[in-house]
């Protein structure tokens, strides 16, 4: 496990390897049950299939940016500490689903927003107009984390209580939105540091 006194900038954000299997259980084994129901909707980890976790670790780079945050967690080998996906839909692909998670004991201080950084990078270089995120009306620290970055709150259309965050990519707003944040987002993150 990475230490909880590391900075952001320690960190490595690189696309995910079929050789990150084992750390993506251990990193996914390892998250609180508040941390599970905020990013899948349920207390504890989904039951995969072998081949699953392997499509995970193995995503159809046409379709799908994933992306895992690393830090060194013994001399040569690295933990896992925070993924993030972008998945695009339709036979268009002008719409993509983002997600994200950060290992509990580094949440708030600043490697979501290196992970969000890096989708919306990817999402702007595959040209896409816009990328969304549903969160639960619960996870009102997500959803002022997205705020503060040029999100807008939209009513998810397939469940009404559920907060579907949507960045426009198309706009010089949203690139000023999530250039010019960082500040903000420190002065929010440091609220919620224990």
């Amino acid at each position: 496990m990475a230490s909880s006194s590391e900075s952001p900038s320690s960190f490595h954000i690189r696309p995910i390897q079929a050789a990150d299997l084992g750390a993506v259980k251990t990193f996914l084994g390892e998250l609180s049950p508040g941390t599970l129901y905020f990013r899948f909707g349920r207390l504890s980890m989904p039951m995969l299939t072998e081949q699953e976790w392997n499509d995970l670790c193995s995503p159809d780079a046409s379709r799908i940016a994933h992306l895992v945050a690393t830090a060194p967690s013994e001399p040569g080998r690295y933990a896992i500490v925070g993924m993030g996906r972008l998945v695009c839909e339709g036979d268009d692909g002008q719409s993509a689903e983002f997600s994200i998670v950060v290992a509990d004991h580094l949440q708030h201080q600043g490697l979501g927003t290196k992970l969000i950084h890096a989708l919306v990078g990817e999402a702007r270089r595959r040209a896409l107009p816009s990328m969304y995120g549903d969160v639960l009306p619960s996870n009102q620290a997500m959803i002022r984390f997205c705020k503060g970055l040029g999100f807008m709150s939209h009513r998810c259309p397939n469940d009404e209580r559920i907060h579907r965050m949507v960045l426009s990519l198309k706009s010089k707003q949203s690139e000023k939105s999530v250039a010019d944040t960082a500040e903000s987002l420190k002065h929010l993150a440091a609220q919620y540091v224990s």
